[in-house]
């Protein structure tokens, strides 16, 4: 044990972040390989497997559909209301997942972590790895629903890949920010689901941002989700133009994700000391 720790404390202290990124990228067969484990442990002994990446967004369709379109009867502007509220549910269950699941990643792991040594970056790399098949599977839920609907994407779909891109590096950069945090603070793994559960309520998830008040709508674009989601159905569902002031937070968002980066990276030499 004392000889493995020499070993982490020793290699974690050579290079600097771009030399650890690429020890990381070595260990790249190693992310999958838990990606999939993860996968199957998910999954095993489920009888509908993988469809429950489907049935859990379906249910939650079905829930918000119920209380905004019969019992609220918000306007969506000649949009089927299922495809808005589905195309927020698909980018909100992945940050979901990931920012769970990559927040615990360390604590889930002690075990592996006290025998072997490798980068701990690559437990939150594997748990936003196996999210994406959680969002590829209720994607393909979307893409039924828009031919039930005979809704057919504009030219905009082109920038779905950068909203994508968007929506992985934000979830990614609070996962790990987590990971490292909770190893310390345990109580952390108490409070984040109740911040999680408030957050559906204060981002445009089951809702079009053009029912909220008007003296309200400029402190969306301070919440990073909400422009992910309003760029999804922007790409998605040819709505108006896509608000540039969604991009305020995201200097902050990507200084954040380089200082989790170093601050993960610092972490990881003591974290077998609080395991």
């Amino acid at each position: 044990m004392e000889t493995a720790l020499a070993h982490t404390h020793t290699s974690n202290k050579k290079g600097n972040l771009f030399a650890y990124l690429g020890k990381v990228y070595q260990y790249r067969k190693m992310i999958r390989t838990l990606a999939r484990r993860d996968l199957k442990k998910q999954y095993a002994q489920t009888f509908l497997g993988v469809l429950w990446s489907g049935i859990q967004p379906a249910i939650g369709l079905v829930v918000f559909t119920l209380f905004f379109v019969y019992i609220f009867k918000i306007d969506t502007a000649g949009i089927a209301y299922p495809l808005i509220a589905l195309s927020g549910i698909v980018p909100w269950f992945y940050f979901l997942n990931v920012v769970s699941s990559a927040g615990n990643s360390l604590a889930d792991n002690q075990d592996l972590i006290k025998r072997l040594y490798f980068p701990r970056l690559i437990f939150p790399l594997a748990k936003s790895l196996t999210a994406l098949v959680d969002i590829g599977i209720a994607f393909l839920l979307y893409t039924l629903l828009a031919v039930y609907y005979g809704q057919v994407p504009g030219k905009a779909i082109v920038f779905l890949p950068l909203f994508l891109g968007m929506l992985i590096l934000l979830a990614l950069t609070i996962g790990i920010w987590l990971a490292a945090l909770t190893i310390r603070f345990r109580d952390l793994q108490n409070v984040v689901p109740y911040i999680l559960n408030l957050g559906i309520w204060v981002t445009p998830v089951f809702y079009p941002t053009s029912v909220v008040p008007q003296q309200i709508q400029p402190y969306l674009h301070w919440n990073p989700m909400a422009g992910v989601i309003e760029g999804f159905r922007y790409s998605l569902l040819n709505t108006a133009t896509w608000d540039m002031a969604y991009l305020y937070p995201w200097p902050i968002v990507l200084i954040a994700f380089v200082g989790g980066l170093l601050y993960f990276r610092r972490t990881e030499t003591i974290v077998s000391d609080y395991l």
